[in-house]
């Protein structure tokens, strides 16, 4: 059985390109793929899960992939077995051409299969690959709109230097020697208050008052001794 199927990306064809031929950027774009051990540069063994209506079938085999760069097609060559349903071995003819709104892909896939899949229609298989190649595609478009590597590192943060001192003016917080740790705030001397001598008012108030206490003083004084000799 043979199935076309073509999409559009919004990329260059040298940027397609250049992701078709990496087969471990490619195979995770396939729906329930994946890469089980590389044999060598574009030779691989793997898995994929398949299902068909009701029927699940996972299949493990090998596959191939020759790339034709002056050409733009890549021709990917398998077989595969899953285990008590049957076999499949296909051709996968990928061309890469660029387009008027990005770079078109077309798929031409031949299959051959025996056992258990072979029972369905044409039809439901066609639907499959329609399915697996549209969503092929979107995995396609989403790896190269994906920011570079080094888009994606983070800037780093700008650190606000320290406030120079104001001439006469007290050194900013965290202030030191170059390297070394923040200058420690001078202490504070704690000097005891000096007297203050009291206003004048209350002077003139202490002095009346001593006045009146050492004329009362000399009056007592006069008092007791005019009692102890009183001529």
């Amino acid at each position: 059985m043979e199935f076309t199927n073509s999409f559009t990306v919004a990329a260059s064809a040298e940027q397609v390109w250049s992701l078709l031929t990496q087969i471990e950027e490619v195979v995770p774009c396939v729906p329930n793929a994946q890469v089980t051990e590389m044999l060598s540069d574009n030779r691989f063994r793997g898995l994929i899960k398949i299902k068909l209506g009701p029927v699940q079938m996972s299949y493990r085999g090998e596959m191939t992939m020759e790339a034709n760069e002056a050409a733009r097609t890549i021709v990917l060559q398998g077989k595969g077995t899953a285990q008590g349903q049957g076999n499949a071995a296909g051709t996968v003819t990928v061309h890469v051409q660029e387009g008027s709104d990005g770079t078109d892909i077309s798929v031409v896939s031949q299959v051959d299969v025996t056992g258990r899949v072979a029972t369905f229609g044409r039809g439901i298989m066609q639907d499959v690959a329609n399915r697996l190649v549209r969503e092929f595609a979107q995995c396609l478009q989403q790896k190269l709109a994906a920011p570079s590597d080094a888009e994606n590192r983070a800037a780093p943060e700008d650190t606000a230097p320290l406030p120079d001192a104001e001439p006469g003016g007290p050194e900013p917080v965290g202030a030191g020697t170059a390297g070394g740790p923040p200058a420690a705030p001078a202490p504070i001397s704690a000097s005891p208050p000096t007297s203050q001598p009291p206003p004048s008012g209350e002077v003139r108030v202490l002095d009346l008052l001593a006045d009146v206490a050492k004329a009362r003083l000399a009056e007592g004084l006069r008092a007791l001794a005019d009692r102890i000799d009183p001529s």
